[in-house]
């Protein structure tokens, strides 16, 4: 693991709002972690890991387009962003800004996508010129990778582009991506600009998609997703779960297992404070080195 990639550092929804740091913006999230931004660059520190800065969300989260073209959400964001490098610029954890505020590619880029990407990037970089710009677009299997494809990748001022590999809500398979990603890797060559990442979804859903509970998805697949991809892009980062998910699955683990499951912040702390923890990963890697650690532990999936 070499880098976190943080979804957000506020976040709003319709009626309420509330962000992970120490700001003026909106009031704190009501967490036990007081100021959860700093725990993660302070372990993110120790650890040698590198972290994406989230520059949103200043307006609903779900109002993509409202989000990329309003100026009162782009004030907002930027003061947050001035605040946050003020706050950990120093750490040695921080190492560039991810924009979650992602539109879909069909065929290409919207405008006022590139424009948003470039204003962003041109004020984060403000702060220190060597801060890296990601960002994770969907539509990976619309993109019509042509002149005007390329075209727009020579203005686009990031430094990576992680798209999303979508076989985790079904709408590509492990044979299609493989097509998309050899395509968009031949159009970044040309460009020469962006790095390409991949942004793979190691989740499956349990019923209709969008509409159904996310489970880890069947190891096999996610072999066979990294397999497909894996020659033509520079990295791949995947998603962790967050607290919906979290809920979700203790309350299927609960239910399947007949037991009382609590969850907790992080692994160390479930297993030094249960006579009984679960630690699950999708990654093979990882799994064989819990095996290592753990002898006695019990390989589910």
């Amino acid at each position: 693991m070499k880098y976190i990639v943080l979804m957000e550092s506020s976040l709003v929804y319709d009626k309420s709002a509330e962000s992970y740091f120490e700001t003026d913006i909106y009031p704190p999230a009501p967490m036990k972690t007081k100021n959860p931004i700093a725990a993660l660059m302070h372990a993110a520190e120790r650890n040698g890991l590198k972290v994406f800065m989230s520059c949103g969300f200043y307006g609903i989260w779900y109002h993509t387009k409202e989000n990329i073209t309003g100026e009162a959400v782009k004030e907002r964001a930027f003061k947050a962003m001035k605040q946050l490098y003020e706050l950990y610029g120093d750490n040695k954890a921080f190492y560039g800004w991810y924009l979650p505020d992602e539109t879909e590619i069909n065929p290409y880029f919207d405008e006022d996508f590139i424009k948003y990407v470039n204003e962003y990037a041109e004020y984060g970089r403000s702060f220190n010129k060597n801060l890296k710009i990601l960002i994770a677009p969907y539509g990976t299997r619309f993109a019509c990778t042509d002149e005007h494809y390329i075209e727009q990748l020579k203005r686009l001022d990031c430094d990576i582009i992680a798209y999303q590999d979508e076989v985790g809500v079904e709408k590509s398979t492990t044979e299609e991506t493989r097509v998309y990603f050899e395509r968009l890797n031949k159009a970044h060559k040309i460009a020469g600009k962006s790095a390409i990442w991949a942004d793979m979804e190691t989740f499956q859903c349990e019923g209709k998609v969008y509409f159904s509970n996310l489970i880890a998805a069947d190891s096999e697949r996610v072999k066979k997703q990294m397999e497909s991809i894996s020659d033509y892009v520079d990295e791949i980062i995947i998603s962790d779960v967050d607290e919906w998910v979290l809920k979700n699955t203790v309350d299927n683990l609960q239910d399947a297992l007949s037991a009382t499951i609590i969850p907790q912040s992080d692994d160390k702390i479930a297993a030094e404070s249960a006579d009984f923890s679960i630690a699950s990963s999708t990654m093979i890697p990882v799994k064989e080195n819990i095996l290592k650690k753990v002898p006695d532990a019990l390989t589910i999936v």
